[in-house]
């Protein structure tokens, strides 16, 4: 099974950012070693049948990290706990001969901000419209300034359909983004959608008068196995809270935002990042990396080239579905939006590496 995977390249030349929603592999190599495995049926509320896992092992213990609200399904605060694991950087493993950035993270570009909206509520047998809700939001602002009338410069590239991605069409058009990268689930685009026209509406009162009207970016991926799915339960509410939280700085990642109820490699996945900075010869420029990945095979995993996967054979998840991928990269090198989208393709090569 190959990731269904899309890409968009974005960036500005006033050395505030470049943006891309991507596939690559660069994030996704520690992830699995961050965040660990996904828990089995047996330590976790059951999703419809007997063995098929719905959530986390606690819904308490979501990470508790920079950048991220928790929610109930009601939108209220619930408790969260410090859940901290080492990054591979840290446990001796260094992935390619590139320098990271002082957070490892796609804040290391300038400018650039995230911020996650978790939603977190209910346990046992899926309830379809109920529950259990293991959902989120995630924002990637690309620059800390006037995003609506200070532009980025766009390309983008579709390797493989999903997960899909609106406003494309207008990016490749355009050659420019004008908002916030939003991701979130399969069934929850259309309201992320609407939620992200009335947040740029209370900031820009011209859009749609006597400015142009605006078409969000909002990215899916299907989490179904983890979530119910089919109750839509992210609201205008969460939506505001990711753009509102969004902030530079380290990046809360796994089982956070639109990352809550991703499977990836039969592992539990989500939300990864990274980043890279170029030697003061080449540029010093900084790229930096956000995944949400929910897609391939235990045997397919592949970390710095060693098959790893194959030997962790034991205790798959299962609940588990093809899936897809969707990346944020960020950039302050000033590159025009074909050099952008030469960079989205080449991106999928990145993602080729982790074995999908």
């Amino acid at each position: 099974m190959f990731a269904n995977m899309l890409s968009i390249a974005l960036a500005n030349f006033d050395g505030k950012a470049l943006i891309g929603v991507v596939a690559l592999g660069l994030a996704l190599v520690w992830l699995f070693l961050r965040r660990g495995r996904l828990k089995m049926a047996s330590s976790v509320p059951t999703h419809g049948t007997d063995n098929a896992p719905c959530c986390l092992d606690n819904p308490d213990e979501v990470a508790k990290e920079p950048h991220s609200v928790v929610h109930s399904a009601q939108g209220q605060s619930i408790a969260e706990k410090n859940v901290k694991r080492a990054r591979p950087r840290q446990l001796g493993l260094s992935i390619g001969s590139l320098t990271a950035g002082a957070h490892n993270a796609i804040t290391d570009v300038p400018g650039v901000k995230v911020g996650h909206a978790t939603i977190v509520a209910g346990e046992g047998a899926l309830e379809p419209g109920k529950g259990p809700v293991r959902t989120g939001v995630t924002a990637v602002l690309p620059h800390s300034g006037d995003i609506w009338n200070q532009r980025v410069t766009a390309g983008a590239f579709v390797l493989n359909g999903n997960g899909c991605v609106t406003g494309l069409d207008w990016i490749k058009e355009l050659g420019l983004i004008d908002g916030p990268i939003l991701l979130t689930n399969t069934l929850s685009v259309g309201a992320v959608y609407d939620a992200a026209v009335a947040w740029m509406l209370e900031r820009y009162p011209d859009i749609g008068i006597t400015d142009d009207t605006y078409i969000p970016i909002v990215g899916e991926c299907d989490d179904g196995s983890l979530n119910d799915i089919r109750g839509r339960h992210v609201k205008q509410e969460h939506v505001f809270a990711a753009l509102n939280s969004a902030s530079s700085g380290p990046v809360a990642e796994g089982g956070v935002g639109a990352g809550t109820g991703m499977i990836s490699y039969r592992f539990k996945g989500g939300i990864g990042t990274s980043s890279r900075v170029l030697s003061e010869a080449d540029g010093g420029y900084t790229l930096g990396v956000l995944v949400n990945c929910n897609h391939g095979d235990r045997h397919q995993l592949k970390i710095d080239g060693v098959p790893v996967g194959k030997l962790l054979s034991e205790k798959l998840s299962s609940a588990f579905r093809d899936g897809s991928i969707c990346i944020v990269v960020a950039t302050d090198a000033p590159l025009n939006s074909q050099q952008l989208e030469r960079i989205a393709k080449r991106a999928a090569m990145g993602l080729a590496r982790t074995g999908a």
